[in-house]
């Protein structure tokens, strides 16, 4: 079997996730520690310099042409 690196990305996180949950509350890393998570989509910044991008792209394409 072969799974997707983003598919073991975040059982990898969520694994982590739980072994960090379960320290003690005293443990020194807990005072740092922010749950991770895997970001979902794009940021409104990139949605927008990919459309540029692409916007751009496909003008130059039909100057060529």
């Amino acid at each position: 079997f072969h799974f997707h690196p983003l598919i073991v990305f975040y059982i990898l996180l969520q694994l982590l996730n739980q072994i960090v949950s379960d320290l003690s509350p005293e443990h020194p890393i807990i005072s740092t520690f922010r749950p991770l998570r895997e970001p979902l989509g794009h940021s409104p910044f990139q949605v927008f310099v990919g459309a540029l991008v692409g916007c751009t792209i496909a003008y130059l394409m039909g100057r060529s042409v």
